[in-house]
């Protein structure tokens, strides 16, 4: 009976690790719940400005390697992009704020090309 106790605990212990391990794996900081509703805001609040330096932020850090900025795109063309993708696909918005820039920002240019 013992035995079977400690199996039983050993086997819980397993199954919250690898679970919880497993949806460590999609946490991220910002969400596209949240990155939407500040984007809602007035451009002079801190939640606007907090979801505009969010997305600048992202959009360095991936160009030229998970998307390309288009040559003419300013700031403005950039967060209505994303605001716009974010409005037609409400469904995705649970993701990671940074996977749905990325997607916002390849329905107006193409991966870059790998060498």
């Amino acid at each position: 009976m013992k035995r079977a106790i400690v199996c039983i605990i050993f086997v819980f212990a397993l199954h919250t690790a690898f679970t919880s391990h497993a949806k460590a794996q999609y946490r991220s900081f910002v969400s596209g719940v949240e990155l939407f509703e500040n984007l809602q805001y007035s451009p002079d609040t801190w939640q606007y400005r907090y979801a505009a330096g969010y997305i600048f932020g992202v959009v360095d850090t991936a160009n030229g390697t998970w998307v390309t900025l288009p040559p003419k795109m300013d700031r403005h063309g950039l967060l209505t992009t994303v605001t716009q993708y974010l409005s037609a696909h409400p469904k995705e918005r649970p993701a990671p704020a940074a996977t749905l820039i990325i997607k916002a920002m390849r329905t107006v240019a193409p991966a870059p090309q790998k060498k």
